[in-house]
């Protein structure tokens, strides 16, 4: 029985990272702006660190041990995680709905961003004042459209919710959590003068100029209690603010669970395995139950 999974992250290296995780790695990491925790998306898919078949990718693991580390959700796919780390902003984009995303051979991308660090000016855009399509398009090819974008502030413990069909980007010096749908099609609309590709006639499709999104702050509330603070259809989010254990019982389902601050140990059938910060595991579906020790703050991602 697989008692949980620890995979190696996937560094994409970007013209906007920041240096905030480069820290937390043990690795060098330079110009690395999205570390992918967990993601099994064609070719960005995670390696398994252990488990029965370390160094398989987590594609092929699910492929092969479905069951065991998935439970009674039949989809072929984990809900994915990513560390951003931005000290320029992201290009402006948008992700389709299940709809279009079907359409094109793929799933919906709806996600979640948690704030884990930022400038005390910091804001993420999140839609756009225009209210038509072709308004949007125009102000796109004119390169203006940094007029219309909605610049939402965040600070430290917000989350948002970005869902499909949204305009959006993270803004600079951010460092995030990403949380994720299965989904992996992205539209850039509009790249600062970067040189990169840009998808403006699929992104206009996939647009929803009403779209907005949902922030909502998180700070510390419930000392050693385990509380939600998302449930969407495609995937929710729960926070643990551990200060000496907890104890999580048997459930059919995996879970992901992410270090965003302290030091924390996971203990499954009476073995330790350290949670570093900026860190992420998979409990399978198949475990039974298991403890948490330490001082943080946890985020355990689920469907």
């Amino acid at each position: 029985m697989i008692e949980l999974l620890q995979l190696e992250p996937y560094v994409i290296k970007t013209p906007w990272a920041g240096s905030r995780m480069s820290s937390f790695r043990t690795i060098p990491a330079t110009g690395g702006g999205i570390y992918r925790e967990v993601c099994s998306y064609k070719n960005q898919s995670n390696l398994w660190l252990n488990g029965p078949e370390p160094n398989i990718s987590l594609r092929e693991g699910l492929n092969k041990y479905h069951d065991e580390i998935m439970g009674n959700d039949t989809a072929a796919d984990l809900i994915r995680l990513a560390f951003m780390d931005t000290a320029e902003p992201l290009s402006i984009q948008v992700h389709p709905d299940e709809k279009l995303a079907v359409e094109l051979g793929d799933s919906e991308k709806t996600e979640a961003w948690y704030i884990i660090d930022c400038a005390s000016d910091a804001y993420v855009i999140a839609g756009t004042t225009l209210e038509h399509k072709s308004e949007i398009k125009k102000q796109i090819l004119d390169k203006t459209i940094d007029d219309y974008l909605i610049k939402l502030p965040v600070h430290k413990h917000d989350l948002v919710l970005i869902p499909s069909g949204l305009m959006h980007a993270c803004g600079c010096n951010i460092l995030a959590l990403e949380i994720g749908s299965f989904g992996g099609l992205t539209f850039r609309l509009y790249d600062y003068e970067r040189g990169r590709k840009l998808d403006v006639d699929l992104g206009i499709t996939a647009l929803k100029p009403a779209g907005r999104a949902l922030k909502k702050n998180c700070s510390i509330r419930h000392e050693n209690q385990r509380y939600n603070v998302l449930k969407h259809r495609l995937f929710r989010i729960d926070i643990l603010d551990l200060r000496t254990s907890f104890h999580v019982p048997k459930r059919d389902r995996y879970e992901i669970l992410t270090n965003v601050d302290g030091v924390v140990n996971i203990i499954v059938n009476e073995r330790s395995y350290p949670l570093p910060q900026m860190a992420s595991l998979i409990i399978p579906a198949c475990q039974t139950d298991y403890d948490i020790i330490g001082k943080g703050r946890l985020l355990i991602s689920y469907r």
